[in-house]
């Protein structure tokens, strides 16, 4: 008999983006072409990566972001249509682009990273001021962690490599999520606390 050798390759570090499009009153397309490209060159840096992007469901952004990734190997990236929850079972880590989107990941028990400027939001209705500083309900619920830039976006992901950082963010976050799926009321009394802030 002859035995072949099994090479076990080295698994892919895929993480999905749920992306939404950019709007007049709320951020730019400067700005969303800014965080594709950001989220893109973590695949220079991590050669066995992929980046799955879940469009909007109105998929207005989706012709400029196939024109974004269209200059990157298609090897490191594509667009998959099946729902959220389903992508993130086979996923590293998710990036969501300020959206609900970040729900469904945190319930698959993977971590996810918010990725928005908040310098370049001009409509502050979808957030909150605390502490002087701006946030998503996300955000201020510890559902998500947030970057700003492309440097904060690396160093998360560099942090993700450790198991321990990972699973006790992962701990972290789905605990938070399981806190605002258990009690609705106590959502509502904390939005309200926070509009009193603003």
């Amino acid at each position: 008999k002859v035995f072949k050798k099994k090479i076990k390759k080295n698994k892919r570090f895929k993480i999905v983006v749920a992306t939404r499009p950019w709007e007049i009153n709320f951020w730019s397309k400067e700005t969303f072409k800014y965080i594709i490209l950001s989220i893109m060159r973590i695949t220079s840096i991590f050669k066995n990566s992929q980046i799955i992007f879940k469009i909007h469901p109105s998929e207005k952004e989706k012709d400029y972001l196939i024109e974004i990734l269209n200059s990157y190997n298609s090897n490191c990236w594509k667009i998959d249509y099946r729902h959220l929850v389903t992508i993130s079972k086979s996923c590293d880590l998710g990036i969501t682009l300020n959206t609900s989107g970040c729900l469904d990941i945190i319930s698959m028990r993977k971590p996810c990273i918010e990725f928005w400027l908040k310098n370049k939001v001009v409509n502050q209705n979808l957030t909150y001021k605390v502490d002087g500083k701006i946030k998503t309900p996300f955000e201020i619920f510890g559902i998500v962690l947030n970057v700003n830039n492309f440097e904060q976006l690396l160093n998360k992901c560099k942090s993700f490599k450790n198991k321990k950082i990972r699973e006790k963010i992962i701990a972290k976050q789905y605990l938070n999520f399981l806190k605002l799926n258990n009690n609705r009321n106590s959502i509502q009394k904390n939005l309200k606390d926070i509009q009193k802030l603003i």
